[in-house]
């Protein structure tokens, strides 16, 4: 196996993490942040009509009409 701590149940053990190296730096700036739309990022959001209805609202400034009680 390419990796036998999955095979394993419980919490993987692997070892030690290496120190974290304070020296590096980004270089430059992110041109765009790469997620468009939070709210459909995975299948479930994006088949879920609540969902559909968050993004259309917070994001696309759409306003979906609701029936008065």
């Amino acid at each position: 196996a390419e990796v036998p701590a999955l095979g394993e149940e419980g919490l993987a053990d692997y070892g030690a993490l290496p120190a974290a190296d304070s020296s590096a730096k980004a270089d430059g700036m992110l041109e765009a942040y790469p997620i468009k739309d939070f709210y459909l990022t995975n299948p479930i959001a994006r088949a879920s009509a609540v969902m559909q209805q968050c993004s259309a609202e917070l994001l696309h400034g759409e306003e979906l009409k609701e029936a008065a009680e």
